[in-house]
Order: C-alpha cells, then structure tokens, then sequence
C-alpha cells in the first residue's frame, strides 16, 4: 500500500492511530497502531487489496475472522477486532490483534545461522510442543492452518510461542483472483498433498511443524528453500535421516521424522500432541519402536463449494484448474513442456485418502451367537431410570466423545471431514423393525453436517444410514464393501425436504424395515421409500458426520427399535395422507 493509501487508511481508522508500517507478506500488510479507547499498542494486519475482487469474499472474511475470533489459546494469536472499510473507492478488510513485540522465529532461527550456532535443542523441543498445542485446539474446532511456517510464529514478551494467520491461507486459497507469482503455502514447509494441489487436512499442518522441527535441530530444511524442485522432493524424494546431520546417530529420531514427514497423512502422526511426545521421547534417547500401518478403513468425504454432509466417496478430486501461479504452472513454466509431462506423471499416482472414523467394536463370533436377532424392542431415554443407557457404546476416541449425559446420548466428532457410527450392543442384531429417533445438533460448526439411523450394521464396512443434516435435507444409503451407494439412485444424494427441520431444530426420524422395503419417515411425514437386499441384518445406532469444514455434535433423546409396521396400500399413499392418518392412529 503507497504512503497516500496509508494515510487514506488512517483516516477511515477513527479508533485506531497508525505509528508504522513492521511488515508484509503475500497476503496482507502489517501495522504497528494505538488503540485509542483502550490506550494499547495492536498490530493491524490489512489484507491485499485483490484477495476482495472475488463477490463472495466479504461473506467468507467476516465468517472466517469471527471463528478465529473464537479461539482462546495461549498460543495462538488472539483478534481483537475485525472490519471492512473503503478507502477510494476500494473495500479494505483489516484484522486488530495484539502487538507481539518479540521476533519471529524466521528471525531467530536466521541469527543462529549466522553466528554458525545450532539452535538449542531444549528450546526447539518447548517451541514445537508449544505450537502442537495450538494446532491441535484449531484442529479440534474444525480449522486447517495450511500455511505453518517460522515467519508464522511469533515470541511474545514472555518468550512464548505464538501462531498467527489463521484463516489468511484459506481466505486465498478460495479466491479465483490469486495475486500475480502468488501460491498459497510456502514451499519448503509444504506436504506432498499441497504441492500436489490436492485437499489438505490437519495432517498437513503436521507434516508442516515436522519441517520446522526438522530445521531447528539441523539448521537447515529436509529438502532446501526452493520453490520448483523442493515441492518435488515433497512429493517424491526420500526422507533424509535426521541422524545425518547430528554429532551422534539417533535412530529413534529417524522413526520419528520418517512418520511426521510421510508422503501419505495416513501414515503420519493423526495429531500434534502424538508428534510432540515421541520427538521429546526420541531427544531422550529412548527407543521408539517403527508404528503398524493403520488397520481401520478409510473413505474420503468430497469436498465440494457447497460442503456436504454426504457419506464418502472413492477419491478426492484435483483442483479443477492448475492457472500459471499454481504449483504445477510453476513446474511448467521452470523446466519446460518435456519436465511438465513427468512431472504430471509423478502427480497421478494414487492421492492419500482422508480418514473416515471406524469407532464401534466389530461383535464377536461368541456374541454373534447369542444375538437376539431383533427380540429386544426397547425404548432409550437415556435417564436414570433407562434400563437401556449402560447398553450404548461410551467410548471415547481422540477426536470422538460419547457420554450419557442429561437425559440424552451425546456424541462430538471433532475431526473434520469424517463419519463415525455409535452402536447400540452389537450382540443385538435386527433383521425387520420400526426404528425411531429424536435428535439435534448442537454447537455445530458447519450446517451441512449430517446426524441420522445406523441399520443392519454388519461391520465398519457394511451397513445403512438414514439421514438428515442441518440444511433441512435427507438422504438414504448402503455401505457396501466400504462403498458408498445412495439407494435413490438420483444425482443429488441429499435432498430438501419441508418436513426436515434445519439448523439445530429437533427431528423425529424412523426407518421402517420390512424385507427389501425401507421406508424413511422424519417428524412423523413419510419422505421416502425404497428396496434394499444388499444386507440381512444388523446392529443398530447412531450416524453423525463432519464436513471438511468443521466439527459436528448431535444429542439423542431418545431412540427406540419396536416391531415393524406391516406393509399396507396406506404406504404408497400420497405422503401427507399417510402421514395424517399415521397421527389419527396414534
């Protein structure tokens, strides 16, 4: 921004007194300023001018600053304030934060290499568990940084670590109107997936505090400072042995390194907090022992414009376009048309999946045995008094809570991009029944987040799902063999529907189950009716997805499994007389 556009700037500030200008990056400018009404010293980050072309960013920046907004975490960078102004006629977004008056650890990291210095090992190990700390909390609110760097971490007065810039990578990564030579992420610290243009996840921030770790206990990054041929190496080059560059070979470094710098999330560490404790167990010098591949199954939720809660699909897609400042135009323009044609060779192999929650016991062979195969017909209130409660699979996962609490059954996944189903005892199998639900979401950071009946749940692989999400929808599905097939064999597998309350709204939902005939019914109106031979019978439970997104959490009140309705004309009737006559019954 020019002197003149600073002084525009200052004039609209009316609260604010700008005193200097401390830095820029590719996405905004920052300016030390005085908080008038509270009489401080903030730092003011004004975001580029070109980031507002596209129509829909005003809308994206005042969502994503007041979830940020939201955060309250020692290490992470606290916003104060956040507004649009137009100085010449040109809209201006600015966030007000507090003025850190430490260096960024680009800059501490850059004086040790001047003074031929290694940084120190106990400082490096507290400054990597401070910022996993961070990443975590965000991770667990749903909230990917994409762009974990040095020059990304500042020291507050007390030598603290802190992360700043949530939300500033995913603000430009949306935006069509990318500024010229601009990529988003920075290459030396950027997962295989990134540099690939594929969707990231909190995985990728992890590999990214690998990189850093990495950095301060050798002095340099695993695969150098270019832009071209490091987000290559990325994507293809051997993890070098961090023992390599140390005065004694520590083989537990290696394993450690070698996971939080796999090419595939899958095989990395799925959570900060996992890294921190065995790179602190590896500094030690105890032994760390090489991790199995993961044994559960994973899909892949499709990230789409307009997210859904939908169950996974194969694959994810590629950005639809690579334009000339992306990574692969980079390759293109660097090394010629004969290097593009290998390189998108190497960028077709297989993309990593993301996760998909497999949280309930598989039964035994002994309590497939004795199942009941649907003479328990019961009703769960989840009070005191529900002779049912203990009969619910409270569990909890790392990124999964289950409790009976409060007269319900509440269920929180904290992982974005992923479907979990909780069991009612899986000794109980059902082949025909009246299956009823009533349940909200609760604090849900994303409305297309889905919640809804598990049936004839064989195993993590095989069972069905009637749904419903927060954008008044529904949908109805098989899992088959981990695929994924919506039984209405339409184009849109979520559908609108008057009768699906939205947002946080309770629903009633039922699923009738007689043979091959599903009928799926929501706040009493029948919305849906299908056949279905794919599978017998099966445990019964509760389905709650995330989106790419955000967490999810649905409360139950009360769910139950009585005998089936008998199949008569009434149910092919026109669904409001069905459903009229449903209520005159009682």
């Amino acid at each position: 921004m020019s002197e003149f556009g600073t002084q525009s700037l200052q004039a609209k500030l009316i609260r604010y007194t700008i005193k200097e200008r401390v830095g820029a990056g590719g996405m905004a400018t920052v300016y030390r300023a005085w908080d008038n009404n509270l009489e401080r010293d903030v730092a003011i980050k004004v975001l580029h001018e070109h980031l507002s072309y596209d129509g829909t960013f005003q809308e994206r920046f005042q969502r994503e600053a007041k979830f940020v907004a939201g955060f309250h975490h020692p290490h992470i960078v606290q916003i104060f304030d956040f507004a649009m102004i137009e100085t010449d006629d040109i809209p201006i977004y600015y966030m007000v934060m507090p003025f850190l008056t430490g260096k960024t650890l680009a800059d501490v990291i850059e004086s040790y290499q001047v003074k031929s210095e290694s940084f120190p090992l106990d400082s490096a190990v507290r400054m990597v568990e401070e910022i996993a700390t961070a990443l975590d909390y965000a991770h667990a609110r749903g909230m990917v940084h994409r762009d974990v760097k040095p020059a990304n971490i500042l020291y507050d007065e007390y030598d603290r670590a802190i992360l700043t810039d949530f939300g500033i990578a995913r603000l430009a990564e949306s935006n069509n109107l990318t500024a010229e030579g601009m990529t988003i992420g920075t290459p030396a610290y950027m997962p295989p997936e990134q540099a690939q243009g594929l969707e990231v996840d909190h995985r990728s921030d992890i590999y990214s505090l690998g990189v850093i770790a990495y950095e301060l206990m050798t002095g340099k990054t695993p695969y150098g400072d270019g832009s071209v041929s490091v987000m290559l190496q990325h994507i293809n080059a051997e993890i070098p042995q961090i023992s390599e560059y140390l005065e004694m070979p520590n083989e537990s470094l290696d394993i450690v390194f070698h996971r939080v710098l796999a090419k595939l999330p899958d095989n990395r560490y799925q959570t900060a907090t996992e890294f921190v404790e065995d790179l602190s167990k590896a500094v030690r010098g105890d032994t760390i022992s090489n991790p199995p591949q993961p044994t559960r199954t994973f899909d892949v939720i499709e990230p789409e414009i307009e997210p859904k809660s939908s169950p996974p699909v194969d694959k994810p897609k590629r950005r639809e376009k690579a334009s000339s400042n992306s990574p692969l135009g980079l390759v293109a323009m660097g090394l010629g048309l004969l290097a593009f044609v290998l390189i998108v060779a190497l960028l077709m192999q297989p993309p990593p999946t993301q996760e998909i929650i497999n949280a309930d016991p598989e039964p035994t062979d002994e309590e497939i045995s004795s199942s009941m195969t649907g003479d328990l017909f019961f009703e769960s209130d989840f009070s005191n008094s529900d002779d049912y409660g203990s009969f619910w699979d409270t569990t909890d996962l790392q990124f999964l809570t289950r409790e009976v609490t409060d007269n319900q059954y509440v269920i929180t996944n904290n992982r974005a991009g992923t479907a979990t189903t909780s069991l009612f005892d899986p000794a109980y199998e059902y082949e025909d029944a009246f299956i009823t639900m009533n349940a909200h979401l609760v604090d849900s950071n994303s409305a297309a987040s889905g919640y809804g009946i598990v049936f004839r749940y064989v195993d993590s692989e095989n069972y069905n799902v009637f749904a419903v999400d927060g954008r008044g929808r529904y949908s109805i599905w098989v899992r088959e063999n981990a695929e994924w097939r919506e039984l209405r064999n339409i184009e849109t597998t979520w559908t609108s529907n008057e009768a699906v309350n939205p947002d946080s709204e309770s629903n009633i939902l039922s699923i009738d189950i007689n043979g091959d005939m599903l009928t799926g019914y929501v706040n009493g109106i029948q919305i849906v009716q299908v056949e279905d031979d794919t599978l017998e019978k099966g445990a019964v439970g509760v389905y709650l997805a995330t989106t790419p997104q955000g967490m999810a959490k649905v409360a139950v009140d009360t769910f139950s499994v009585a005998e089936s309705i008998p199949i008569t004309s009434a149910m092919t009737d026109d669904s409001d007389e069905f459903s009229e006559s449903m209520t005159d019954d009682g």
